[in-house]
């Protein structure tokens, strides 16, 4: 008997920590716990399951209003995820703040990364902020997302919450993306043209002044302003929503997908969150959306000039400069009439200066097709900018010095007067466009302003012009980090528009180099010639050519990243592999059961026919005539994941499947050619990562001939074996097999 009870007990024992649905749990304060309970938690897994369970648990025992909702949509693609909401404050009437955590582990570049702390940190915060509701006045809404996992993601999970989008217009929405990696965590909230809103800024900098994981990205608060924003991560998703959001993220620069633990960060993070949060419930919604600001750091912190300061600022100093450049006598008056008499010579000066920087591009373009090149000389921005500049300028100082001379001013005190009404122009054309970025020409015009105070020391005079053109030296500098910046197509997507726009730009700076030039010659007697021009002008189109061709032939240390797709196409009994790679692919092996391929290809593209019929996975189906009815049942079973699973019913016109256990959509294209007048197709909407065995049916008229088609995609390629030799490789690998479960139509 006791040899029974002994059994008996460690068999419960046993099922206690094996049940799937606990009545009681204990909350754990580690995200481990979850790491090693739930993790991969890939969308409609058991384990996604499981740790749906567990949330709704700790819902429960702390007595939160939550909801369990279906990610599904009519006509369109379901999920077997779900969206988890807890309410807190739950009153109509306040304002609401959002805080979303994804439910899912993360899969980017197909490596599956672990998300459990952001859902502790969440967990824990929502929590803390119900222990003490009585202190917030706004409401708080807690979302675990569901099917968002995917860095090629429609983000189904957040299209499910927006279905009631205007009721988080006014919110604001705090996105916890931190994934379990020991990376820096930054702050962001900005779209092209829209910065973070400085108030939330703000409340940032004096929350997260002391913390040692958070930190601002101010990279992107400057990539805003030229456009180079892209959209394809969380808060972005919201933010073209019109919704006011801010994401906490360590997702840049992912180098190993190994686990991180780090039991301070996550109470780091729980107690800085808390506090935002406490500080979000003293902001005014819908929140103010100043983006016209400027952001400083100096000795470690950031200090926000506001647009009010700004504008008063720059008030003053232009009206300090108009006096004094009137009323002082060093300053030689500036009359209407004198300005329209010069004006003709400087206007066929920047059309000559605007012809010439047209050259790097006509030098560059046949050597960008000829070397294949995926970065033409616009995507180089220190390239680009500085070519468009010293090009034109050595030229134009070249003919400066020849019989052309005649179309110059001939006094050198004119170019720094051009280049002050150009200046003041460009302040007003770049008010039109950015605001906050009008102190570059501004500096200037005050540094010029300065050295009419030197009188005869040319060397003072000279530093203030050095100093003048130094914040857009700056901005440069800047741009030059931005990494494959697509400057044609996110600022002007015609060439000769962006060149006529950067003209402009640069325009007062070739005129202050000009006069700067001339000083040199006259007062320094530093003696440069035509000859020694065109020697300065070789050596920099020798350089700028050398640099192009091997910034394009990716003689850098930029990852390779290679996407390789094995295509089978079981309908016309045919296989290929593809090999796309943004460097030349390399010594590459391909070893097949029939043949094998050892190869080295100097290309960026290969495509190579194999033989193979192998699939990984079963098909068959069957049908009933039911009265008027004919149920088709179709029966899928894999022999590992797949990622999509599409199937497709062809039927003469007027037919329709229905009574389907899954959603369907008429499309107009499929993998072949068929006639549209005489058929229709129409796509069963599975969702993503279906389960090993799978059952569609539906119903068709019993007088209606069919067809059916299978589309499946998984993320490995199981054979042939492929093996690329490099020490800097992103290889991403997908399978795609097209084929037929049951053709009778002619």
């Amino acid at each position: 008997m006791k040899k029974i009870l002994l059994l008996f007990s460690f068999f419960l024992y046993i099922f206690s920590i094996f049940s799937n649905e606990p009545d009681k749990i204990n909350f754990h304060k580690d995200y481990s716990f979850l790491y090693s309970l739930y993790h991969p938690c890939d969308e409609g897994s058991n384990n996604e399951k499981k740790l749906i369970n567990y949330v709704k648990t700790v819902c429960e025992e702390n007595n939160l209003n939550y909801q369990i909702k279906d990610i599904s949509f009519e006509n369109e693609y379901v999920s077997y995820s779900k969206n988890i909401e807890i309410e807190i404050n739950d009153n109509p009437d306040q304002e609401r703040v959002v805080f979303i955590c994804p439910l899912n582990s993360i899969s980017i570049n197909q490596k599956t990364l672990d998300n459990s702390l952001s859902i502790q940190v969440a967990l824990e915060l929502m929590l803390k902020i119900n222990e003490t509701k009585d202190s917030f006045n706004k409401n708080y809404l807690f979302l675990f997302s569901g099917a968002v996992g995917y860095d090629d993601d429609a983000y189904l999970g957040f299209q499910k919450f927006l279905e009631d989008s205007e009721r988080y217009k006014n919110s604001v929405v705090n996105i916890i993306d931190v994934l379990s990696i020991n990376n820096a965590i930054k702050f962001k909230g900005s779209m092209n043209n829209r910065k973070i809103p400085e108030n939330l800024l703000e409340i940032f900098l004096k929350v997260f002044s002391d913390s040692k994981s958070v930190f601002l990205d101010v990279e992107e608060i400057d990539r805003t302003r030229f456009n180079l924003i892209s959209y394809d991560n969380y808060a972005t998703y919201f933010l073209k929503n019109d919704i006011t959001t801010v994401i906490f993220s360590n997702r840049e620069n992912i180098t190993v997908d190994q686990f991180y633990f780090n039991l301070g960060l996550q109470k780091e993070l729980i107690n800085y969150l808390y506090l935002w949060a406490l500080n979000l419930d003293n902001l005014k919604f819908p929140v103010e959306k100043s983006y016209n600001y400027q952001i400083f750091k100096f000795f470690g912190k950031y200090f926000i000039l506001k647009e009010k300061y700004q504008i008063l600022l720059f008030v003053v100093l232009i009206f300090a400069v108009i006096l004094v450049r009137t009323f002082i006598p060093l300053f030689q008056r500036v009359r209407i009439v004198f300005i329209l008499k010069i004006l003709p010579n400087f206007l066929f000066l920047f059309i000559l200066f605007y012809i010439l920087s047209l050259i790097p591009f006509i030098l560059t373009f046949p050597i960008g097709l000829i070397i294949k090149s995926r970065q033409i000389y616009m995507n180089m921005p220190l390239l680009y900018l500085c070519s468009i500049f010293f090009i034109p300028l050595v030229i134009i100082l070249i003919l400066k010095d020849s019989k052309l001379s005649f179309f110059f001013p001939k006094h050198n005190y004119l170019y720094i007067i051009a280049s002050l009404i150009f200046l003041t122009i460009n302040i007003f054309l770049i008010a039109l466009i950015d605001f906050s970025m009008i102190y570059i020409f501004l500096w200037s015009i005050i540094m010029i302003t300065f050295s009419n105070f030197t009188g005869r020391n040319f060397i003072l005079k000279l530093l203030f012009y050095l100093l003048s053109p130094l914040p857009m030296i700056l901005l440069i500098i800047k741009l030059f980090y931005f990494s494959d910046v697509q400057l044609v197509k996110n600022i002007l997507e015609n060439i000769f528009l962006q060149n006529f726009f950067f003209c402009i730009i640069f325009y007062p700076f070739i005129l202050l180099a000009i006069r700067t030039i001339i000083i040199l010659k006259s007062v320094f007697k530093i003696f440069v010639n035509r000859a020694r021009y065109a020697v300065i002008l070789s050596v920099f189109l020798t350089a700028m050519l050398i640099f192009f061709i091997l910034i394009s032939l990716n003689l850098s240390l930029e990852e390779r990243e290679i996407k390789i797709t094995k295509t089978s196409n079981l309908i016309k009994n045919s296989t290929s592999i593809d090999i796309n790679s943004n460097l030349n692919i390399g010594e590459l092996s391909i070893d097949g059961s029939s043949d094998i391929l050892k190869t080295n290809i100097k290309d960026k593209e290969f495509h190579y026919e194999i033989i193979s019929y192998e699939k990984p996975y079963e098909v068959y189906y069957k049908t009933r005539n039911i009265g008027s009815n004919k149920k088709i049942t179709v029966k899928f079973s894999a022999e590992s994941k797949i990622k999509y699973l599409d199937l497709y019913v062809l039927l003469q016109k007027n037919g329709y499947p229905y009574e389907s256990n899954f959603n369907v959509k008429k499309i107009e294209n499929l993998f072949f050619t068929y006639d549209k007048n005489l058929f229709d197709v129409f796509k069963f909407m599975i969702p993503r990562n279906p389960r090993p065995d799978i059952e569609i049916s539906f119903n068709i008229m019993r007088n209606k001939n069919f067809e059916l088609y299978l589309k499946v995609e998984t993320d490995d390629i199981k054979s042939p074996k492929i093996l690329i030799r490099s020490d800097n490789n992103l290889i991403i690998q997908k399978s795609v097999y097209y084929d037929t479960i049951y053709q009778s139509l002619d």
